[in-house]
């Protein structure tokens, strides 16, 4: 294994030797001879790279001189202990301001925001880990991890070539359009341009950073993706003394940023920060575990976690310290989750939040008005008198993406559920309701009351949407608060269990919609252009992150006009793949100039208007931007139209553009 800190290749006399392979859940250690370097003080961030891949980001937590080899002068060695932020599963969590979180065993287990303690402010964990507020941005001995793109390696990226025209010269301008499928998300983009350069970076036709070629050269922007296809699109400009011109392109998956977090290190949510003479403020393991699972299903799937219950208060405003810590492997429901919580004898009970949801909450010893512990096994949780209530959560498969499985458990009879909640976030903890103001059911039968272990395991248990309407295998939901990006579910399979005490559980799984053949054949017609020429260059490899790219070469289309023209789009053939268009401008030319005024044209594009150019009296040429330039994905029909006539002859115009490969 090798150390890396920076990007930067940590050299010395021998290799650097990581014992017992560091793991999610701790961290490990490094012993290097000869002199440790400056470079490694305390709350330094540095890679573990195996085989040039980078398994882990971790901080130095400690430094340790030994002595060897007889205690000669130079055969010391240097123990760095070596607290790890990040494995192969969870990426970088290196925040752009120069603050960085420690994750110890998954996500959001502990923070640590900063480098060494700074007045002794400390967060809930069942590990020491600290949140330093005042030096969060500038926090010593950290630097970012990505400073240079070319220095990642092991990443899923963009990656783009370098893209550029072969020559250039003072003021040329000239467009690159990528197409890319990205998961959705906050990702930090890289953009690469040599001195001399000025480039506008848009994504999905915002503009995301301007970018002025320097020494450094590369310029970060944090963009949140909704999921699937994005286009980037670069803008360049070359400016004086430019000896080359080319853009390249990185993308990786984002960790929060401080505005990210604040909603949850605020003490006005369920999180808090426990400052020194400041009384300890209430949190709530429930509304930790929704936060630790829906981060981390953002994220793209679960991770180990282990969660401490130091800092924990009742209602009576008791502290509970130094609780059994619950470690909860990757892959388990939520159900699964609060079932080891309940299994540890912590009291839950609901309240509602301010946005009108419901979160779990935690108590040491019963509170006023009798809220009682769940002791049936399982999930079994306390609301309020409905101690036997369901509790939905749900899950999404990282293999396949495009299913989620909801769980439920009841204890006989049937129940209107106790949450108000909109899922997003909190989502995992139930299954929201499929339209306003219709209840979701829990019933065998369509009755109430309790059920025969026989009888629910012979009949099992539907989802109702209202009294009277089953939905089965094969049926359909529709329910847009499941997933922002499915509002159609189909029932794939459901099982019903019961345990040793006689409590129900289903599991439903549930799959998107799929496209029939037809429905297929069809975009693929509506989303080809063939009306094109110019040559596309090569598509880029495929990645976890960014599953698919395309890189572009100028293109453009040209058509006359008199007084009023339609061109109907060619929307090609399935063997015709489709082509994403960037058009950028649009060019009006005439072989005869009118000299009795100027000559304008507007263009619409599938019905919209794009742009419009004016030929001045006396001129044969004119060139007008489209700002900003206008994605093409499906080309219906194109419509010209004269604004104003100047006594122009042979007027042509031609928008030009860029066309990406497939």
């Amino acid at each position: 294994m090798s150390l890396w800190l920076d990007g930067v290749r940590v050299e010395y006399a021998h290799s650097i030797q990581v014992e017992d392979r560091m793991s999610a859940v701790g961290g490990g250690s490094c012993v290097i001879p000869a002199v440790a370097p400056e470079a490694l003080a305390l709350g330094a961030v540095v890679e573990v790279r195996e085989f040039g891949v980078t398994t882990h980001v971790a901080q130095v937590v400690s430094i340790e001189r030994e002595s060897v080899s007889g205690g000669e002068e130079g055969g010391d060695e240097w123990r760095y202990g070596l607290l790890s932020i990040a494995h192969e599963l969870t990426r970088a969590l290196v925040l752009p301001d120069r603050g960085f979180v420690v994750v110890e065993g998954g996500p959001f287990d502990g923070f640590t925001l900063g480098s060494t303690p700074a007045g002794d402010v400390r967060v809930f964990s069942s590990v020491s880990t600290w949140v330093d507020r005042g030096s969060w941005p500038t926090a010593a001995n950290l630097g970012p991890v990505w400073d240079r793109v070319d220095d990642v390696e092991g990443y899923p990226r963009l990656d783009t070539p370098r893209i550029g025209p072969s020559s250039i010269a003072e003021g040329d301008r000239w467009q690159v359009a990528i197409e890319a499928e990205v998961a959705a998300g906050h990702h930090d983009l890289f953009v690469v341009l040599p001195p001399g350069n000025t480039a506008d970076v848009w994504v999905d036709g915002a503009l995301a950073v301007r970018v002025e070629g320097d020494s450094e050269r590369t310029r970060r922007a944090r963009v949140e993706f909704s999921g699937g296809e994005h286009t980037f699109v670069v803008d360049v400009e070359v400016g004086a003394g430019a000896a080359e011109s080319w853009v390249a392109l990185d993308l990786f998956p984002a960790w929060p940023t401080r505005d990210m977090l604040t909603p949850i290190l605020s003490t006005s949510t369920s999180w808090g920060y426990l400052a020194p003479g400041v009384a300890r403020p209430k949190w709530t393991p429930g509304a930790v575990v929704a936060r630790l699972f829906a981060e981390a299903q953002a994220r793209g799937g679960l991770l180990d976690w282990t969660l401490g219950f130091d800092g924990v208060e009742d209602s009576a405003g008791h502290a509970w310290d130094e609780a059994d810590q619950i470690s909860i492997p990757c892959g388990v429901s939520v159900v699964e989750a609060l079932a080891k919580l309940t299994d540890a004898w912590v009291e839950w009970g609901t309240a509602p939040t301010t946005n009108g949801g419901r979160h779990l909450l935690c108590f040491q010893a019963p509170a006023a008005g009798g809220v009682g512990r769940g002791e049936a096994s399982g999930v079994e949780l306390a609301y309020g008198a409905a101690s036997d209530a369901p509790l939905l959560s749900m899950r999404h498969s990282v293999d396949e993406p495009t299913v989620s499985t909801v769980f439920g458990r009841w204890a006989g009879g049937w129940y209107e559920l106790p949450f108000g909640i909109t899922p997003r976030r909190e989502g995992f903890l139930s299954l929201p309701q499929v339209d306003d103001g219709v209840a979701v059911f829990w019933d065998a039968a369509g009755t109430a009351g309790a059920l025969s272990q026989a009888r629910r395991a012979a009949e099992g248990v539907m989802i109702r949407l209202t009294e009277g309407v089953e939905i089965g295998v094969g049926d359909t939901i529709t329910a847009p608060d499941i997933d922002m990006a499915a509002a159609s579910w189909r029932v794939l399979g459901r099982a019903v269990s019961t345990d040793e005490d006689g409590n129900g559980r289903l599991t439903l799984t549930l799959g998107v919609m799929r496209d029939t053949l037809e429905q297929r054949t069809d975009r693929v017609l509506r989303r080809t252009i063939g009306t094109l020429d110019g040559q596309a260059e090569g598509a880029i490899a495929s990645s976890p992150d960014v599953i698919e790219s395309r890189t572009s070469s100028v293109a453009g289309f040209t058509f006359s006009i008199g007084g009023g023209t339609t061109i109907a789009g060619d929307r090609g053939s399935p063997e015709r793949p489709r082509q994403l268009v960037l058009l950028t401008h649009l060019e009006v030319e005439c072989d005869v100039a009118g000299v009795s005024g100027s000559t304008s044209v507007a263009v619409e594009l599938n019905g919209s208007p794009i742009g419009s150019a004016t030929l001045p009296s006396g001129d044969e040429f004119a060139r007008a931007q489209l700002d900003p330039p206008v994605v093409v994905t499906v080309l219906d029909w194109l419509n010209v139209e004269t604004v104003s006539a100047g006594g122009h002859q042979g007027v042509s115009v031609r928008l030009v553009g860029v066309a990406a490969a497939e």
